[in-house]
């Protein structure tokens, strides 16, 4: 049939350009700079060892990017490839999703498409975020399995519960998306019997063996674990009303920064079809969606009102929004037309390639635009002095983990610590070689040589220092220096 073989080449033709649009930056983040940034230097000091919990994150995508050093070696290729095929497992589990639900090829890779409206998927994810992105893979995996869950299939619900524990490993926030999504489906007449019956508990059970090496040692890390709590910046005020109105304030500030830009676009395409109450009672899925939703943002008010969080971050909503093209389409499905079709995919292609030619633009055009983004450091230029600087055997002590990380890609054989990583190894006759941003600062500030000194406890005061230097890449106006010292015992 014509039509059925039109959407299967159409299929092949949009899989292929996911494919080559993010082969594309995993090329391009290899080849520009060889300097990594700040998430990827924590993968890269954090994957020296493998551990059930390293700190306030979740281990899973530490324990995803040793898999791949170990098989790529340790490099920026292997940091880019990781994140790069989660990307497009995303791009691919919405197109899927969306054509579930709307029984629609076209609106599926329309909804894979508009995911490019979302400042935080398009660009954040791409720029330096890892467990964001690990979350929201998992969270549009989790959708895939739930939508097409049966009361009497066993496997899915083992799928349904492999998802679950994943998605906690991958990041904490993964259990607001479950929470609102599982009481919306109670909700609902149609997906309740998916969630209240008896083989739910095979799910939870799977969910709870996959995370229990990680429990125990949370149970015996809670100080590392009591930090997360920080990230929300608890109001000291001490008055409720100020409290709640900062909260609500900086959450809706956060929400609209990260779904702005796709509401406007999807408003002034289907205004009246969205805001339709008739649109909702006749979609099952828009009701799912949508509850869902406010169950989420109906906890966050909570936490708000009780726990007194008063600090939220955009990019912490990734993995909760990013099914708002699920939502989106099951509304407006079948109200599509050519002329919307078209906008949406010329904008789409435009967005790309926007975000194509920015991301390597930024590094490449440092100098003009004034700017030193941390990937234009020069740590490669500096790699053979530090080199003769640095003892084969010794332990490599930095100021901070973007330091760190770049030392392990010049150094992959030896130890990289920092403060929050000390007890993965030990000093204990070995030497120990101390290394800061000397940029600004010749000797190391007051907190390292306190970390060092009751660490190594060595004498860090009196350690002779030597400096390597170099220009910025992309950016021969600067130059950037590390102090290097080695203390004495």
């Amino acid at each position: 049939m014509p039509n059925a073989a039109l959407t299967e080449s159409s299929q092949k033709k949009f899989f292929l350009i996911l494919c080559v649009y993010f082969g594309l930056h995993v090329a391009i983040r290899t080849l520009i700079s060889g300097t990594a940034d700040l998430d990827e230097s924590e993968q890269l000091v954090l994957t020296q060892k493998f551990a059930c919990g390293y700190g306030w994150q979740p281990p899973l995508y530490t324990w995803l990017q040793i898999f791949f050093f170990k098989t790529f070696g340790v490099s920026i290729f292997s940091l880019a490839l990781l994140k790069n095929l989660l990307l497009l497992s995303i791009y691919l589990f919405t197109y899927f999703n969306v054509r579930f639900v709307t029984r629609s090829s076209l609106c599926g890779i329309l909804g894979a498409t508009s995911l490019l409206f979302i400042p935080q998927v398009a660009w954040e994810s791409q720029r330096d975020l890892t467990h964001s992105v690990l979350a929201s893979a998992i969270v549009t995996a989790t959708l895939f399995v739930f939508l097409r869950l049966r009361k009497n299939a066993w496997g899915g619900y083992v799928a349904l519960g492999t998802c679950m524990g994943l998605g906690l490993l991958s990041k904490y926030n993964y259990a607001a998306f479950f929470s609102g999504l599982a009481l919306a489906a109670v909700t609902l007449s149609e997906f309740r019997p998916r969630i209240l019956n008896k083989k739910i508990l095979l799910s939870l059970a799977i969910c709870f063996v996959i995370l229990l090496p990680h429990l125990h040692w949370a149970f015996f890390n809670r100080a590392a674990l009591a930090s997360t709590a920080y990230q929300f910046h608890r109001h000291s005020a001490g008055e409720l009303f100020s409290d709640a109105t900062l909260g609500v304030g900086r959450l809706l500030a956060a929400v609209l920064f990260h779904v702005g830009p796709f509401a406007a676009i999807f408003l002034g395409l289907f205004f009246r079809r969205i805001v339709s109450a008739g649109s909702f009672d006749k979609n099952i899925f828009a009701q799912l969606f949508a509850r869902q939703y406010l169950f989420i943002v109906a906890g966050l008010l909570g936490a708000i009102l009780v726990l007194r969080a008063t600090g939220f971050k955009d990019r912490w909503f990734e993995p909760i929004f990013i099914s708002l093209p699920l939502l989106v389409f099951s509304l407006a499905g079948d109200w599509i037309q050519p002329r919307q079709k078209n906008f949406l995919l010329l904008f789409g292609g435009v967005v790309a390639l926007a975000v194509l030619t920015i991301i390597p633009g930024r590094i490449l055009f440092a100098e003009k635009l004034s700017r030193v983004p941390l990937p234009n450091a020069p740590f490669q230029k500096m790699g053979n002095e530090l080199a003769k600087q640095i003892p084969r055997d010794a332990l490599l002590i930095a100021e901070n983990k973007w330091i760190g990380g770049n030392l392990r890609l010049l150094f992959p054989e030896r130890n990289v610590v920092t403060a929050d990583l000390a007890k993965l190894f030990s000093a204990t006759n070995r030497t120990c070689v101390v290394i800061w941003d000397a940029t600004r600062r010749q000797t190391p500030s007051l907190k390292l040589d306190q970390f060092v000194g009751e660490f190594s406890e060595k004498n860090p005061s009196e350690a002779e220092i030597h400096f390597a230097e170099a220009v910025y890449q992309y950016h021969n106006a600067k130059k950037f220096r590390l102090g290097i010292s080695t203390p004495n015992p």
